[in-house]
């Protein structure tokens, strides 16, 4: 049965806390439905410390020198560029055991607005020393990188989505950090989260099978040898993602295809370079932020003819 990719994480996360009395959750006034078991029943465990997100950065950085195993939870653009420097002095530069735990992926806050919108993090933190980056976008996904950031040690960040998705990974697939869907065509989709979900089904209505898709679960560091490995000279590469398009997955692909001197030719999609000041269903959102999956069922069936 599929569940909530906030409810699996935070679920897996109980779970480990009650065997582990080291792990210590301190929340910036963000909630979801499963976190009340774990507030209820490990008390001692749970710190609720209101809109003070640098603050809590420095509380987390203080109880993991300490020993502990921290998890901050808020919303992304809050838990994240409100308080980089925090992030990046207090916990990356000592490499504490912290894991960063936003909500809100994408335009998966679409209606609050600009200030809510989950779409610069990725950039911004990846280009932070000793962070790993967990992108989850199904119930096992998520549980495995609440297990993932618990078992690594160092500085981590998981970017979860709102809502219900199909399963698409098993706890292998986690361990290898991406999801190979095929490895047989010339034509290949690169995306994470919510946007795989789309473009699968979108390819599947369009009855487009001459296309591989490869899901990145963990972004940083993503696993370079397999990825080379599943890409070929002259390949076409479509990168796909509901991030800016400066500094996430199409990025991170041109860095690799430039690195590891390949031939393939890169196609990316992601939002344009600009502030969306709208409100409206997320799809909406991402059409006016120039991300028009019909555009890229067109560029697919231009490479195939």
């Amino acid at each position: 049965m599929n569940s909530d990719t906030r409810d699996s994480f935070f679920g897996k996360l109980y779970e480990l806390a009650k065997a582990d009395k080291d792990i210590i959750f301190i929340s910036a006034d963000a909630d979801t439905f499963t976190l009340k078991q774990f507030r209820d029943n490990l008390p001692e465990q749970y710190i609720s410390a209101g809109v003070a997100e640098q603050n809590v950065v420095l509380m987390a950085a203080g109880l993991a020198m300490g020993g502990k195993k921290v998890f901050i939870y808020s919303i992304i653009p809050f838990i994240t560029m409100r308080c980089y420097e925090q992030i990046k002095v207090n916990i990356c530069s000592m490499n504490l055991d912290v894991t960063i735990v936003g909500i809100g992926a994408g335009y998966s806050f679409s209606w609050e607005g600009p200030t809510h919108h989950g779409v610069q993090d990725l950039a911004l933190m990846r280009t932070l020393p000793t962070l790993s980056i967990f992108n989850p976008n199904d119930s096992v996904s998520s549980e495995q990188s609440a297990l993932q950031a618990y078992t690594i040690c160092s500085p981590c960040y998981v970017r979860l989505d709102k809502g219900i998705f199909p399963k698409i990974y098993n706890e292998e697939d986690c361990k290898i950090g991406l999801k190979i869907f095929s490895n047989k065509n010339k034509i290949k989709i690169i995306t994470t989260g919510y946007t795989t979900h789309l473009i699968r089904d979108l390819l599947n209505k369009n009855n487009l099978k001459e296309i591989d898709i490869i899901d990145l679960f963990r972004v940083k560091p993503i696993n370079e040898s397999l990825l080379i490995s599943s890409l070929m000279e002259g390949d076409h590469i479509i990168t796909l993602e509901e991030n800016s398009k400066i500094g996430g997955i199409g990025s991170i692909i041109c860095e690799l295809v430039a690195d590891n001197k390949m031939t393939a030719k890169i196609h990316r999609f992601a939002l344009d370079d600009t502030l969306l000041e709208k409100y409206g269903d997320r799809i909406w959102l991402m059409q006016q932020s120039g991300l028009d999956l019909n555009l890229i069922i067109s560029k697919v069936k231009e490479i195939i003819n």
